[in-house]
């Protein structure tokens, strides 16, 4: 990660650290997964790898890459952080942030309209999962991510590490896992 600048830590959770970077000129968020034994939540760290690498088999899977309600992978690998090696994802940054932060500000008024065609975005995300075979697992306000598109803001879901696969068809599987990591 020496090509990145960082500015900054935006979020954390019981398995993650998030921070605001620039990489390529670009705006990002990279996602330290915490590696002492236990989290904030308990998750012990062969479960929160085992979470990561099921986000990361997600959004790496062809036919979700590129999909305009799914949240887009950077990038992944290991940096070291206090001699330990410490793996970590990058994705699009969400300068808007999640919904629950987007519709709770006081002073913020959102139209009906525009809500529904944030739900259509959801929905449209939700399809595409669901047409791989996959169920989100963690559908909330805090995973759906709030970007600016052209002219609106666009919905993108994330944070899979919780999603279940529902096909027992060895094809879908073999469609799914692709190539492995």
């Amino acid at each position: 990660m020496n090509d990145v600048e960082r500015q900054g830590v935006i979020g954390e959770g019981g398995s993650f650290v998030v921070e605001r970077c620039v990489y390529a000129r670009k705006m990002v968020a990279v996602k330290h997964l915490k590696m002492g034994e236990l989290g904030n939540d308990g998750k012990k760290l062969g479960s929160r790898l085992a979470n990561l690498l099921l986000d990361l088999q997600i959004m790496h899977h062809k036919p979700l890459q590129n999909h305009p309600n799914i949240l887009n992978l950077i990038g992944y690998g290991w940096n070291t952080q206090d001699n330990n090696l410490v793996p970590f994802v990058m994705v699009d940054y969400a300068s808007m942030g999640n919904f629950r932060a987007y519709l709770g500000e006081s002073r913020r008024l959102v139209a009906f309209s525009m809500k529904l065609l944030f739900m259509g975005d959801v929905a449209a995300g939700l399809m595409a999962l669901h047409k791989c075979g996959i169920v989100h697992g963690d559908l909330k306000l805090d995973n759906v991510l709030a970007f600016q598109a052209q002219d609106r803001l666009i919905a993108r879901l994330c944070d899979f590490g919780h999603s279940l696969i529902t096909s027992k068809d060895e094809r879908q599987h073999a469609r799914y896992y692709g190539t492995p990591l």
